[in-house]
């Protein structure tokens, strides 16, 4: 084709059964179908061993081995742009059978189009790490998704599943479902315009995964309601990640992870947000790019749930002027807290024993008693390297455990402490080199 050693698909392709196999890098010109079908009951397979790229605007595939008794096998090398506008706008691969065996899609690396992908019949991804994008369209799985042990992208508008995404459980799977607009995670419906991860669709997520992201790259939100992830899971956002009152995100001892670096998390006026690992959990880890704030009118109740696991927090939970009316905390782990505010009404930590880390400095803000007499001790992460400061503000009592020290960490004295409250009461030593109360 030109000199370029691709080969050029200017027509469309078919057989009464017979396979197709084009060797080597292929252009597309236009809207092509390749058909192995035709009048047979069996078709045969479609192969496309090197990169397939548009040859000219609108070019398109569609590729059926669909077939009365046993659908044919289609496989992929891979669905590139060579060069600028190269993409292909629309790929459909159908391999399903009316009765018998559906054929196989085998994907050896990345796919990317401009617009919708669809598969319809059982896809296996054969590359050590694929992307499949779709740009702002959307990509469909009308049958069962294997990932093996892949690090795979799922990329669009919308990414829908109607049967399961499995893993390999000699080394399981990383899925990242990455939304080209708003994400929304939980509920029972589509939500139009949103990539929407249903509770129907969360169930189809088999596994096992070594971990699941979901993020976007507008404002990611989690509905009210229940959303349960059997795998470690990242929730993140380009600008925001958005609890609505009445959301529970949840695992069953896998770490939850919120942000990666980039935009808030906040909750909606008037949400109460539960986050959990269950009783024998992994860690809850949140690290926004500026922090965990309530909604603008200073509603809000947070609990973070850990059993064993540790709660870790980069940046602030809660702010003087954005405070929750209540955080709970819960956790026989280590709550982290790492250059950062906490900031409620109401700070119930009686469900925390573990101790408590400061990095830098950590400011709890609240305007009734704080009673800190559960935690085991409040320390700095590393004296030795990184001294901490520890600043306690409120209208009522602050009740202390011990401070500075750990019988199991050792002596971790802080850098100060600062007390503000209408009454102290204290646990046990306070080991720092100033303090102000």
């Amino acid at each position: 084709d030109g000199g370029t050693g691709a080969s050029a698909l200017r027509a469309d392709l078919a057989t009464d059964g017979g396979g197709v196999l084009l060797d080597g890098p292929v252009s597309v010109n236009g809207l092509r179908t390749i058909d192995t079908a035709g009048l047979a009951t069996e078709a045969g397979s479609i192969t496309f061993t090197g990169q397939a790229s548009a040859d000219g605007l609108s070019a398109a595939l569609d590729l059926d081995a669909r077939a009365a008794t046993v659908g044919g096998d289609i496989t992929l090398a891979g669905v590139t742009e060579v060069d600028e506008g190269s993409l292909l706008t629309t790929l459909d691969v159908r391999t399903s059978a009316v009765a018998g065996g559906s054929g196989v899609i085998a994907l050896g690396g990345d796919v990317v189009t401009s617009g919708q992908q669809t598969y319809d019949g059982f896809v296996v991804v054969d590359a050590a790490e694929a992307t499949l994008d779709a740009g702002m369209g959307a990509l469909v799985f009308d049958d069962a998704l294997s990932l093996g042990s892949s690090t795979t992208t799922l990329r669009g508008g919308e990414v829908d599943f109607a049967a399961s995404v499995t893993g390999s459980g000699s080394s399981p799977a990383t899925l990242t479902i990455q939304s080209t607009g708003d994400a929304r995670i939980g509920g029972v419906a589509e939500t139009p315009g949103e990539l929407t991860l249903t509770l129907g669709e969360q169930a189809q997520l088999v596994g096992p995964f070594a971990g699941i992201t979901v993020t976007s790259s507008g404002e990611t939100f989690v509905n009210a309601g229940a959303s349960s992830f059997d795998a470690p899971v990242t929730v993140a956002s380009a600008t925001a990640v958005t609890f609505e009152d009445g959301a529970v995100l949840s695992t069953t001892g896998d770490t939850i992870t919120l942000g990666d670096g980039s935009g808030d998390l906040s909750l909606a006026s008037g949400g109460n947000v539960l986050i959990t690992t269950g009783i024998f959990g992994g860690d809850i880890v949140l690290n926004p790019g500026s922090g965990v704030v309530a909604a603008s009118d200073g509603t809000g109740s947070l609990t973070l749930s850990a059993g064993t696991g540790d709660v870790r927090v980069s940046g602030d939970l809660g702010r003087v002027g954005s405070a929750f009316d209540s955080i709970d905390v819960q956790t026989s782990g280590i709550l982290a807290l790492s250059d950062g505010e906490v900031a409620a009404t109401t700070l119930d930590f009686g469900g925390l024993t573990g101790p408590i880390t400061i990095s830098d400095e950590a400011r709890l803000t609240s305007t009734g008693d704080l009673d800190l007499s559960s935690v085991r001790s409040i320390t700095s992460l590393d004296a030795g390297m990184q001294p901490a400061r520890f600043v306690v503000t409120t209208t009522g009592t602050v009740t202390l455990p011990v401070v500075g020290s750990d019988s199991v960490f050792g002596s971790q004295p802080l850098e100060s402490v600062s007390l503000a409250a209408n009454g102290l009461r204290l646990g046990g030593d306070i080991a720092a080199t100033s303090i102000d109360a």
